[in-house]
């Protein structure tokens, strides 16, 4: 397998549909945080006609958004949401992560990701190859 095919497999393993599960942060803050700083630039261009956002007024406009989306309750609450803290399997439904199991195998064939490609790696393709 080539190694621009083997970065593209790794890129459809960890894709945008199950990264919330492994990303707290993004889900409980950073996702409410930027909706918020999206609305207070829209009041600031509002109260602001013609002027532009500079760097200069990046600092004013998000200390709300960032005050509201950053207690501590919402940190815990975030990690909590998921099942990380406190550990609750039962927080995230087997369906989730069912495609993760296959690499509970004992036999995965661990794939080399040196570029380029070694004698080892240079393997014509096989069809049904598992990874």
């Amino acid at each position: 397998m080539r190694h621009q095919e083997r970065m593209e497999r790794c890129q459809k393993l960890d894709g945008p549909t199950v990264s919330h599960l492994t990303q707290p942060l993004d889900v409980g803050v950073f996702g409410p945080m930027k909706e918020m700083f999206n609305k207070e630039c829209q009041l600031y261009m509002e109260k602001n006609p013609g002027i532009h956002i500079t760097k200069y007024q990046v600092a004013e406009i998000t200390a709300r958004p960032y005050m509201r989306a950053m207690p501590p309750e919402n940190l815990t609450s975030a990690f909590r949401k998921i099942g990380i803290h406190p550990i609750n399997k039962d927080m995230i439904p087997d369906f989730d992560i069912a495609p993760s199991l296959i690499y509970n195998q004992h036999d995965v064939t661990h794939l080399s990701l040196s570029y380029p490609p070694t004698a080892s790696s240079a393997e014509p393709h096989r069809q049904n190859e598992e990874v």
